[in-house]
């Protein structure tokens, strides 16, 4: 961030990165078994993401081409963006 950004500013920017920080803790405890969660979708299905979700939702969720990048309309830091290319061949 700028050095000359406003309080606002830099509060909007703060709570940004506090929300991703905080979904991706969910996430995580998803994905290593720490809290359950399942939903019903209107047809009547339950989906279980510790199982669906393969032990990869916060990975979804933050990388590169993720949920996150897909979808919000807030600015974002990719802290893995380097690494993009690093595993293709």
């Amino acid at each position: 961030m700028a050095r000359s950004a406003t309080p606002e500013e830099f509060r909007k920017e703060l709570i940004a990165d506090i929300v991703d920080d905080a979904i991706s803790s969910v996430l995580h405890a998803v994905d290593d078994g720490l809290l359950k969660i399942s939903f019903s979708v209107s047809r009547g299905k339950v989906v279980d993401l510790n199982s669906d979700g393969l032990g990869e939702l916060a990975g979804w969720y933050t990388g590169s081409d993720g949920w996150r990048a897909m979808y919000t309309k807030e600015r974002f830091v990719d802290d893995v963006a380097d690494l993009k290319n690093y595993f293709q061949s």
